[in-house]
């Protein structure tokens, strides 16, 4: 829908719909003069985005705007008005160029971080000569838990996208914004023992198995035959006399018992 004031704008061509001012990209004058007003609707776009998308940092309307009518009116800004032409896609443009630079403000703010490795609670960051992993023992990846094979130091950088890697990881969880600030070296060493080395961690994992199999003897099979030998769910349930739903509980629970005891 075109602004209320084209139908009377000298510079809308009511045959097209194009407006004259955008297709020359002079924008300062939509900016500055009336009817359009467009620095008053670029503040209303601001204002409803963060009003959606972040209404806690609302404070953020006034600088993105303002911004935003800086680089449209700098004659040194490529704006393709040329293609955008009438004022709905001016709009709907300008509204995308908002999205953009509210995404970069949360970024800086440490409300919003971005799907990487580094960003994520299980990251587990290099000490001298040891390079950084991934904390856990198991990841889920296309609806199935797997052994992790990014627990190598060495496997995943701070920048690593966890979507990118193979087997794909689908436990990503967000740091706080304080958990990133001590990530990136404001905090005390950690103890010189810290991160154990991967024997270790081997010898975690099997003794992890041999406590699950005193406290959760079928859970414990299950997971030796679904993630170790790699056996199908329906056949381990086939074997194990109960239903395909009972395996996937037991392996659920056999997780969850597992993390603990690697944990210590």
């Amino acid at each position: 829908m075109a602004n209320t004031f084209c139908a009377i704008c000298p510079h809308h061509d009511q045959d097209t719909g194009d407006c004259a001012l955008i297709v020359a990209n002079r924008f300062g004058e939509l900016a500055a003069g009336q009817p359009c007003n467009l620095a008053v609707s670029v503040r209303h776009v601001a204002d409803v985005l963060l009003r959606r998308r972040a209404p806690a940092e609302r404070d953020l309307a006034g600088d993105l705007s303002q911004d935003l009518l800086g680089k449209i009116c700098d004659p040194s800004q490529v704006i393709p008005g040329a293609r955008l032409r009438s004022w709905p896609r001016l709009i709907a443009y300008l509204r995308k160029c908002l999205e953009r630079r509210l995404i970069n403000a949360l970024l800086r703010r440490r409300v919003l971080v971005r799907s990487r490795c580094g960003n994520c609670r299980h990251f587990v960051k290099g000490h001298g000569s040891t390079a950084p992993r991934c904390g856990l023992a198991f990841i889920r990846s296309n609806g199935q838990v797997h052994a992790n094979p990014h627990g190598v130091p060495g496997s995943v950088q701070y920048q690593t996208d966890p979507r990118r890697l193979t087997p794909r990881c689908e436990a990503f969880s967000r740091r706080t914004g304080r958990e990133l600030v001590s990530l990136a070296g404001n905090e005390p060493e950690e103890p010189s023992s810290w991160p154990p080395a991967r024997d270790e961690i081997q010898d975690r994992l099997e003794r992890a198995l041999v406590s699950l199999m005193t406290v959760a003897p079928r859970a414990a099979m299950a997971v030796r035959k679904h993630h170790l030998e790699g056996r199908p769910i329906e056949a381990i349930a086939v074997e194990l006399g109960v239903h395909r739903r009972t395996v996937q509980r037991d392996l659920g629970r056999a997780l969850r018992l597992l993390r603990r005891f690697v944990r210590g």
